[in-house]
């Protein structure tokens, strides 16, 4: 084999090569992600918003309302167990 024919016979492999990538990266392209029209962003937005106010006025009114169900900071814990076992005198 001469030089120039082996040079061309690299260059087919090579050009073969990138032919078969661009065939595999075609393969495996994946379309973008649609996105959402406005309104619906608005809407799930809204939702959000509304269970969150909801949560808030529930609270609240466990609260106001003198449910058994006692809501406490996690320093107001501390002190009540800390005091039960004072008591205990551990």
């Amino acid at each position: 084999m001469t030089w120039n024919h082996a040079l061309a016979h690299k260059l087919e492999a090579f050009v073969s090569f990138l032919s078969r990538l661009q065939h595999t990266q075609a393969i495996m392209r994946v379309p973008p992600p649609s996105l959402p029209p406005p309104d619906a962003v608005e809407i799930q937005t809204e939702k959000r918003k509304l269970i969150n106010s909801r949560c808030r006025q529930l609270k609240e009114n466990l609260s106001f309302e003198g449910s058994k169900v006692i809501l406490m900071s996690r320093d107001e814990i501390k002190f009540m167990v800390a005091s039960a076992r004072f008591k205990e005198g551990k």
